[in-house]
């Protein structure tokens, strides 16, 4: 018979009361961390000018761009909840009086400065000023899905429409609410 325990991971606020963090240790490792993401995204840059410079076919490119896309796309996101954690803990540490919750509007703020297409998964290909790729929403086979520079997303194949946040209550099939307690 087995048994699953559930660890219960320390909050921020928690790991603020019982470490009490040099806030200059945590702004070290927030910029090891961001200069960690620059690398990453400076070799994906390079590998897709490779690509492209090396291929002529839009499939080749598009093959290209999913085998960068697997190979450094684990890492970048993990250097990006690395990021969202310190930057977490040194807003707690900042305000030692305000350990409870974190307002309502920051952690809407929060969500909203999350860019859609960090959160796809599908190669996503400039069209000019926007960027299109095969909707998370619905099955399709051509892409519908266009991202514009102001954040906000609108396909073309099932008509969904909207901001960062209506976006992930679309795929995550959950709640503003929930939604802004989960990213926020």
């Amino acid at each position: 018979m087995n048994k699953h325990y559930y660890v219960q991971r320390p909050t921020p606020k928690e790991l603020v009361e019982i470490f009490k963090p040099d806030k200059e240790c945590i702004k070290h490792n927030l910029g090891l961390w961001k200069k960690r993401r620059d690398e990453i995204l400076f070799v994906v840059k390079q590998e897709l000018r490779r690509i492209y410079a090396a291929t002529e076919d839009e499939w080749s490119r598009e093959v290209g761009q999913m085998w960068v896309r697997a190979l450094m796309l684990n890492e970048l996101k993990e250097t990006e909840r690395q990021i969202f954690q310190l930057n977490r803990v040194m807003r707690q540490s900042q305000n030692p009086s305000d350990l409870g919750e974190i307002k309502w509007e920051e952690r809407i703020q929060r969500v909203r400065e999350i860019e859609i297409e960090n959160l796809l998964e599908e190669p996503i290909r400039k069209a000019g000023r926007l960027k299109v790729a095969l909707c998370p929403l619905h099955e399709e086979k051509t892409p519908s899905f266009t991202l514009f520079p102001d954040g906000k997303f609108k396909c073309f194949g099932c008509g969904e429409f909207g901001d960062v946040i209506s976006f992930l209550m679309k795929r995550e099939q959950m709640s503003f609410k929930e939604i802004i307690e989960k990213y926020g």
